[in-house]
């Protein structure tokens, strides 16, 4: 699953900054970078602040991560 690159596909396609989610979020303009580099992992309750953002389920945002993961292993072979 390709959470982070599911996170900041999300916030770009908004248009929005790391600085403008992590306000949004309440959380550190750092928090997201590091999480969009996938050097750490949100938490349960901030993946559902992410959703509750976009305006989607939360299964939405896991859906999209294992479908970019998938396509990103087709390409691969």
């Amino acid at each position: 699953m390709n959470l982070p690159l599911a996170l900041t596909l999300m916030r770009v396609a908004e248009g929005s900054t790391q600085e403008d989610l992590a306000k949004a979020l309440n959380v550190s303009k750092s928090h997201i970078c590091e999480i969009e580099k996938g050097k750490k992992m949100p938490s349960l309750d901030l993946i559902e602040s992410y959703a509750q953002h976009f305006q989607i389920q939360v299964s939405a945002v896991f859906r999209f991560a294992e479908r970019l993961e998938a396509n990103h292993l087709c390409f691969l072979e």
